[in-house]
């Protein structure tokens, strides 16, 4: 695949990710607190979910589904959410 190949393929995943977060908004926006930040909010944490996913799907395939997705995706978010 050629660099413009690619690059399509990207923007296409990325189309893709913004039209989940999209999806995803709507249903985790009305569960943070009122403040004039919460839609970012909402879009920060489904973008976080969303890449924790792919994540977790790579390493599955990585691993040949010999684990579980879904505990593979707990992994991935508790990573994200462990101080530093």
């Amino acid at each position: 695949m050629g660099g413009g190949g690619l690059r399509s393929l990207r923007a296409g995943h990325a189309e893709k990710q913004a039209r989940w977060q999209d999806l995803f908004v709507p249903l985790i926006e009305p569960r943070l607190p009122d403040s004039d930040c919460r839609t970012l909010q909402a879009r920060a944490i489904a973008a976080a979910a969303i890449i924790c996913l792919q994540a977790a799907n790579e390493e599955w395939v990585r691993l040949g589904g010999q684990v579980d997705l879904f505990d593979l995706y707990d992994t991935a978010v508790q990573a994200i959410r462990r101080p530093i």
